[in-house]
């Protein structure tokens, strides 16, 4: 069957409605209120709505609802950071991104070419690009599994408790502030345990408790996404143990470790004044060189 566009902005408002109530119940980590930190989330969510927007717009129509609700409520998730932030960001880029957004959801309101919403997202990557030189850095990644762990845990309890509404805020959670980070580098250990995870969390789970399945087939379902999350941490972690050590950092996203790796296509720079290192898209090399960062 098609989907409507009616179809398609009430599944929006739900996944808007559900991603706030899940930030009213989940109290964010100490990083939340970096502006550095949330500029990195905004660069992080407006990628993810670029490829999850080429695939649920074809041809100027809606092909994959799921897809197209995603990149939609990535962009708007983004945008809830920017009003946060916009009164610690310089005014000129601030103005930028402020007009830019509405271009976006006129973008989505048309069903224009993905090319098209590209262009104005990276617009706004590109303003971002300029507020920060640590865009990049990451936040702990073994955070992010216990994070997923603790809110699976709350969800399962949550349905059990007679609160689907809960749970589902909970699980949107686990996925979009979490998940979605972990997906890069597991993508590069292994693509086949990152999309199982995926599809079991964003799309099987999400549908069975919207479809109000027993508590014991959620509860089913939890455990085997969280047994896939233990065999996806193993190889996650490995990757932040080279010479069986972790990475050294300064805070949960400020590396210092000459032993970094840089996942491609970012580079490796440090500091000489601070002694700090951190990996930049190439695109923004040139713009550190000049400021002091050497390679």
């Amino acid at each position: 069957d098609k989907v409507t566009r009616k179809d398609a902005q009430k599944s929006i408002d739900e996944a808007k409605r559900i991603i706030e109530q899940a930030r009213s119940i989940v109290i964010g980590d100490k990083l939340s209120k970096d502006t550095n930190f949330n500029v990195a989330v905004m660069i992080n969510l407006l990628a993810a709505s670029k490829a999850e927007y080429a695939e649920g717009v074809k041809n100027g129509k809606i092909a994959e609802m799921i897809e197209f609700q995603d990149g939609s409520s990535f962009v708007w998730r983004s945008q809830q950071i920017f009003e946060k932030i916009k009164p610690d960001l310089p005014k000129t880029q601030a103005e930028k991104i402020g007009k830019l957004y509405p271009q976006v959801w006129k973008a989505y309101d048309s069903n224009v070419e993905p090319s098209e919403v590209a262009r104005l997202v990276d617009s706004i990557t590109h303003e971002l690009d300029e507020v920060s030189s640590t865009k990049t850095e990451s936040a702990n990644l073994g955070t992010y599994f216990d994070n997923i762990q603790k809110l699976l845990a709350d969800a399962k309890k949550q349905y059990a408790a007679g609160k689907p509404d809960v749970a589902q805020s909970l699980v949107t959670k686990a996925y979009l502030d979490n998940y979605e980070y972990l997906e890069p580098i597991l993508l590069k250990q292994n693509p086949v345990l990152k999309k199982e995870i995926e599809l079991m969390m964003r799309q099987d789970l999400r549908t069975m408790l919207k479809t109000g399945e027993s508590k014991d087939k959620i509860g089913t379902q939890i455990d085997a996404i969280l047994k896939k999350l233990e065999q996806a941490k193993k190889l996650v972690m490995s990757e932040q143990k080279p010479n069986s050590e972790k990475y050294t950092t300064s805070s949960k996203y400020d590396a210092q470790s000459k032993d970094v790796n840089c996942a491609k296509p970012m580079q490796l720079l440090s500091n000489k004044e601070t002694g700090k290192t951190t990996c930049v898209k190439s695109e923004s090399v040139a713009k550190m060189l000049k400021s002091g960062w050497t390679k």
